[in-house]
């Protein structure tokens, strides 16, 4: 770590340029690679809506106390 640069590795990027691949067995069953590029990933954070649930430990089993 002592020898890591000083100042910060700046990479340009295009919207167009591939950040992921998410596997997806679709409808058919057969797993798919779907390429998420720069511009989707952004579109993704920018519209999905940050909604936070908290739920007690029980609720999943269905066995919460009344």
């Amino acid at each position: 770590m002592n020898r890591a640069p000083a100042d910060p590795l700046l990479v340009h990027t295009a919207g167009s340029d591939p950040v992921f691949i998410m596997y997806t067995s679709g409808t058919t069953g057969l797993p798919k690679g779907v390429i998420h590029t720069n511009d989707s990933l952004q579109w993704a954070v920018l519209t999905t809506p940050l909604i936070t649930v908290v739920l007690p430990t029980c609720a999943g089993a269905g066995r919460c106390p009344a």
